[in-house]
């Protein structure tokens, strides 16, 4: 049988229920009962717009968990568990669905919530790594070689993604996937930024270890890695604390706009103008009143 919350538990909890941000709906079965105790099915389906990635649910529970298979336990709290993928279902894909078992003890049948969302986040590698690149055979104004990412911090990089930028544009890729692209233009780095991702055999990279992935590119010259920047998915615990004090206190009246900001290049000539008059006059200059 499929349980969900009943009207008289949305009643008393609706308030708690309306800041769950639906991410996951969860659904399960009772596939065995004896002497308080339970053997549960529970089915993880993905209500957003796009595959999640390395999942992990928080889950208040009227239960003890026993045991439990394809997934595990990372945390426990008095009627709460931190539940976490097994390597095998890391990923739930668009309106897919992955399922884990749970042998549970109790005084009541089970309950678990409709709906939870992931507890994951995506943050960089700090400097706890190295990204190399290894030239195999080079023709015409094209390459074939690889990028080998080493971790070496003392945990596992799960679901890793990488910044990379280089003098290279990728025809061919492979053990890797391709989420983004861009052109720099900046002058000195001419080149292409490329937001990459891990495919589903090298997702993981286990402390000390490394992954490779492949690629055939067109290239002017020697290939040179402008940067490089690792990222991974971790819990989510509510204490990462991003110091946004000096974007805040940003004065953007000292901000000089360039002429891409302008319809016209009379337009910029005047602010030019009153730029120059503000160390004179203290006049400021608003975008908005330009025409003015």
């Amino acid at each position: 049988m499929v349980i969900d919350e009943a009207d008289e538990s949305e009643e008393e909890d609706g308030d708690e229920e309306e800041e769950i941000e639906r991410e996951v709906e969860i659904s399960y079965k009772i596939t065995g009962k004896w002497d308080k105790h339970y053997n549960l099915e529970v089915t993880l389906t993905n209500v957003t717009d796009e595959k999640i990635d390395d999942w992990e649910i928080r889950v208040p529970v009227n239960f003890e968990i026993e045991n439990i298979w394809n997934a595990r336990i990372t945390d426990k709290q008095e009627g709460e568990y931190m539940i976490h993928n097994a390597e095998w279902n890391q990923d739930i894909p668009h309106k897919g669905s992955i399922s884990f078992g749970m042998t549970i003890s109790g005084e009541e049948e089970p309950v678990l919530p409709q709906y939870c969302e992931m507890v994951r986040m995506c943050l960089g590698v700090a400097d706890d790594y190295n990204v190399s690149y290894t030239e195999y055979s080079r023709w015409d104004n094209h390459v074939n070689g690889k990028i080998t990412i080493t971790n070496n911090t003392g945990r596992t990089i799960e679901d890793w993604s990488l910044l990379l930028e280089a003098n290279i544009e990728i025809e061919n890729i492979w053990n890797a996937s391709i989420v983004d692209s861009y052109e720099l233009m900046d002058g000195e780095s001419d080149g292409v930024s490329y937001t990459l991702e891990n495919v589903a055999n090298n997702q993981n990279i286990k402390a000390g270890e490394a992954v490779e992935f492949g690629f055939v590119a067109k290239s002017k010259g020697e290939v040179e890695i402008f940067e490089s920047q690792l990222f991974n998915l971790i819990e989510d615990d509510g204490e990462v604390d991003y110091d946004y004090e000096e974007e805040e206190d940003y004065d953007y009246d000292e901000l000089i706009w360039d002429e891409d900001a302008f319809e016209t290049s009379e337009e910029y000539v005047e602010y030019i103008n009153r730029v120059d008059g503000v160390t004179e006059n203290g006049d400021t200059y608003n975008l908005d009143s330009r025409n003015t």
